[in-house]
């Protein structure tokens, strides 16, 4: 499966964006670490291995999910860190590394369970869209429309209120008929499919749409109503 390139800066900002408040939130739970500590653990990894080139090369090689590869791999690298901490508020029993160390090779046997990483990391992919799709509309000059559809969509999901009236709202954001607003609408819909797409495929460039796939699975199970129901929105027919 294709991958972002190693050497596109671009690419690997979005990869550390996208992967690192789940893998913060799984190496924390999964070690059983502090904050700080996994803030320390993951910030070495995405030094030592995402920004390394050869391994973007190794997992261009990779057959599975590129998330699978990286979660894997951060916990490989995680063990190898806390065996040689100096700091022994960091101990780790070798027994309890010898567990986490047969944990991590049982779980490389399968992509099919879905856990906080997944959850997080999809969570993220879904808010970075919404950024992403609202910094779009600012730069093209038609922020009302964005506005127009929080108004309409999203700020209603955030606080359990229902729209007002849709004429209110027509001549709230300024537009001329209810055609041109109904239109604005499908437009927003359609850069956040378009947008979600560009997201995932900067580094699952070969085929995105099985990502997009899973990940609409994935958020079914979220804690985060809102954004759960924001991508149906986003998937919904226009």
């Amino acid at each position: 499966m294709k991958r972002a390139s190693s050497s596109d800066p671009l690419a690997l900002s979005s990869i550390v964006r996208t992967y690192q408040p789940a893998l913060l939130e799984h190496i924390r739970a999964r070690f059983r670490l502090s904050p700080a500590d996994a803030e320390d653990i993951v910030s070495d990894f995405f030094a030592d291995k995402i920004l390394n080139p050869s391994f973007m090369e190794r997992a261009k090689q990779h057959r599975g999910r590129f998330r699978f590869l990286v979660k894997t791999s951060l916990e490989r690298y995680a063990i190898d860190w806390l065996r040689r901490a100096d700091n022994h508020s960091l101990a780790v029993s070798p027994g309890r590394l010898a567990q986490l160390d047969q944990n991590t090779i049982k779980n490389e046997a399968t992509e099919e369970n879905v856990d906080s990483f997944d959850r997080i990391w999809a969570e993220t992919v879904v808010s970075i869209c919404l950024k992403c799709t609202e910094a779009h509309f600012a730069d093209t000059k038609q922020a009302h429309y964005w506005r127009f559809f929080l108004d309409r969509y999203i700020n209603p999901l955030r606080t359990g209120r229902p729209p007002g009236p849709y004429e209110d709202s027509i001549r709230k954001f300024g537009f001329a008929t209810v055609a041109a607003a109904s239109n604005a609408l499908v437009t927003v819909k359609r850069v956040l499919r378009r947008v979600l797409r560009e997201v995932v495929s900067r580094y699952e460039t070969d085929q995105p749409e099985e990502e997009v796939n899973h990940l609409k699975v994935i958020m079914e199970n979220s804690a985060d109503a809102v954004l759960a129901r924001v991508l149906k929105i986003i998937e919904s027919e226009m």
